[in-house]
Formats: C-alpha cells, sequence, structure tokens
C-alpha cells in the first residue's frame, strides 16, 4: 500500500501499485507522499474516524 497526492488538485489516496493518474481530478499530476503528507493523512483519518 503506497500513499499518494496529486500536486494538481492536493488529493491524498492510499492505493496498491503504482498510480499515474489522480482518481479525483484525473490529472496525471500524481506523486508519491512524503513522510510529513503521510503523517498529516493519518492525523485527519483518525479524527474522521475513517478506517
Amino acid at each position: 500500500m503506497r500513499y499518494y497526492i496529486c500536486d494538481a488538485c492536493k488529493f491524498q489516496f492510499v492505493r496498491c501499485g503504482e498510480v499515474t493518474q489522480c482518481p479525483d481530478c484525473g490529472k496525471e499530476a500524481v506523486r508519491i507522499a512524503t513522510e510529513e503528507e503521510i503523517i498529516d493523512f493519518e492525523r485527519i483519518k483518525q479524527e474522521l474516524k475513517w478506517k
């Protein structure tokens, strides 16, 4: 499982395998998230009680 972020729309998401296109905006501006972005994503997920 990898954490990704779209540089175009800032959408953060998790997927298994490689991703080249953002599932939210459709642009090809996706990259692997930094450690700081992953921590922020997990913090927000816990605040929303999302699993």
